[in-house]
């Protein structure tokens, strides 16, 4: 349930926009001291749209998270206590097609990672009563097995710790251990032992039937140096990269980053506080150089939703870049995942979710949101199959009221299949914006479209490798030298599918020449 704050690819043939020398010779006669282009008129990209729908108030009661492998998508089932297999080989028709025997470690459950045909399932606390906020279930991690029979998982491990792993919230798979971020008490909660939890924990999972810590950090025993900066208050997520882990601390509004080069002896060497940038930050994942990190605090179209950090050195983490929530699109970011060079975020506040292009990390973009109430009511977890469809999940129907800390009753919950990508991806290059075939102008500003919102765009110029355009639908080119030159624009979309249209003209420092043979007009006289 949503945390409570206080309260293969496929080239497509390209557009050439050849226009033969000989015939424009003439059109390009015109003298020209500035060129000037008319801006482009585009269709809008098409927006994401729902593909599939399915409902269940037992086997999704309360879904908190999914996880996609392969044609099925795993999800929670936060009351039942199960994990439930649901068959997404058909996008307009995900339906359930088995679950996990009912464990009470898999009760209350809250994240799941998919690793080398396994799923690693966390789980928190389940309030026992108004004084007491543990009643045996949940505080562990379960491990199943989806490869054997991915229809139907099966338990293969349980590790069960009502202190180091009290709140399990977050999880990440790396090179035979879980790294979990156990979250402790929530504000307001009741909360008999305060240092329960609030935590970052190892564990051996080489053997998935016997998971065992090896590892521990708390909030509030933490280590010389960083005593008092409270690094692991209420750590709610974890990514794993290169030998360090990057966990989000809501109530600090902080990202720790943890060397776990040497996995039993984890070392803290960073703790990035930004009340701004990351603001009740919830969720991290990292590609590359970068985490991305998803801000519950995001509450208006001001706020920060989405922020960026450069971990290209992690124990000097700074955040470069940042996406407000225009619209509201990002309010309540829960859920982040990175594929290529999109962000998906599931907004629980905004009932929705939203995509971000990263292509540019330093400049991030939105680039849709996507709010359904009917479909994505305190929508929480997401992922991305393989062909670029997005899986969403919601833990209740807005029609249905749930309380504030758990226990839960029977909530129906949902999956939504949501194709990103309605169009096959075609890019256009607009007319008006290409210099004439022949021209003594070095200078060229180029406009172009894809037809899907969902799409990354990369400039070529000669055959240079793909590059960051200069604006997401434009390209200007300054100091052209002499000769024929070839623009390119590639657009690639959600799934890796890639479109790209070309331009070639022929750049006369000189101006333009006739060069063809003279023509005797008259005859000669004698």
């Amino acid at each position: 349930m949503p945390d409570a704050r206080a309260g293969s690819t496929q080239a497509l043939t390209p557009r050439h926009g050849r226009r033969g020398l000989r015939q424009s010779l003439l059109a390009a006669l015109v003298s020209v001291a500035v060129l000037s282009f008319p801006a482009a008129a585009f269709a809008a990209p098409a927006a994401p749209v729902f593909s599939g729908f399915a409902a269940d108030n037992v086997n999704l009661s309360g879904v908190t998270a999914v996880a996609v492998s392969g044609t099925h998508a795993y999800t929670t089932a936060y009351f039942a206590g199960r994990l439930t297999a649901v068959d997404i080989s058909n996008p307009g028709n995900p339906m359930v097609s088995g679950e996990s025997a009912m464990a009470t470690s898999l009760l209350n459950s809250t994240n799941i990672e998919i690793s080398g045909g396994y799923a690693y399932v966390v789980s928190k606390n389940r309030n026992a009563s108004t004084t007491s906020n543990d009643d045996g279930s949940g505080n562990s991690l379960t491990i199943l097995d989806v490869h054997t029979t991915p229809a139907v998982p099966s338990i293969v491990g349980t590790l069960h710790d009502p202190v180091n792993l009290f709140g399990g919230y977050g999880i990440a798979v790396a090179n035979g251990f879980a790294y979990i971020a156990a979250q402790g008490c929530l504000s307001g909660q009741p909360c008999p032992t305060p240092t329960d939890g609030n935590s970052f924990v190892v564990v051996d999972v080489s053997n998935p039937a016997t998971p065992t810590v090896v590892a521990t950090l708390q909030n509030s025993s933490l280590p010389t140096g960083w005593a008092g900066s409270n690094a692991l208050d209420h750590p709610t997520s974890v990514a794993v990269s290169n030998g360090f882990a990057y966990v989000t601390s809501s109530y600090a509004n902080s990202l720790t980053v943890i060397d776990i080069s040497n996995p039993s002896a984890p070392k803290i060497v960073k703790v990035l506080k930004d009340s701004t940038n990351l603001d009740f930050d919830v969720d991290v994942a990292v590609q590359g150089n970068y985490a991305y990190v998803a801000d519950q605090g995001a509450s208006s179209a001001t706020a920060i939703g989405l922020a960026v950090v450069d971990i290209s050195t992690p124990s000097s983490a700074r955040v470069v870049g940042a996406v407000s929530s225009p619209a509201g699109s990002l309010n309540g970011a829960y859920r982040i995942r990175v594929r290529g060079d999109f962000a998906y975020v599931s907004a629980s506040s905004a009932n929705g979710v939203a995509g971000v292009d990263i292509s540019d990390p330093v400049n991030p973009r939105l680039v849709f949101g996507l709010v359904d109430t009917s479909h994505l009511h305190k929508s929480t977890g997401l992922d991305i199959s393989a062909s670029g469809q997005l899986i969403a999940s919601s833990p209740y129907l807005s029609t249905e009221s749930a309380p504030l800390y758990p226990p839960f009753s029977n909530l129906t919950g949902t999956i939504s299949d949501i194709t990103l990508d309605p169009s096959a991806i075609a890019v256009t290059i607009a007319p008006s914006s290409e210099p004439p075939a022949v021209t003594p102008q070095n200078t060229a500003s180029f406009a172009f479209s894809a037809n899907d919102s969902v799409a990354s765009m990369r400039c070529v110029i000669d055959g240079a490798p793909p590059s960051l355009c200069t604006t997401p639908t434009g390209q200007q080119y300054g100091s052209l030298a002499g000769g024929s030159h070839t623009f390119s624009v590639q657009a690639t979309d959600a799934a890796g599918n890639v479109a790209t249209a070309s331009y070639t003209w022929l750049v006369s420092p000189g101006g333009i020449t006739n060069t063809s043979p003279p023509t005797i007009s008259a005859s000669p006289r004698s």
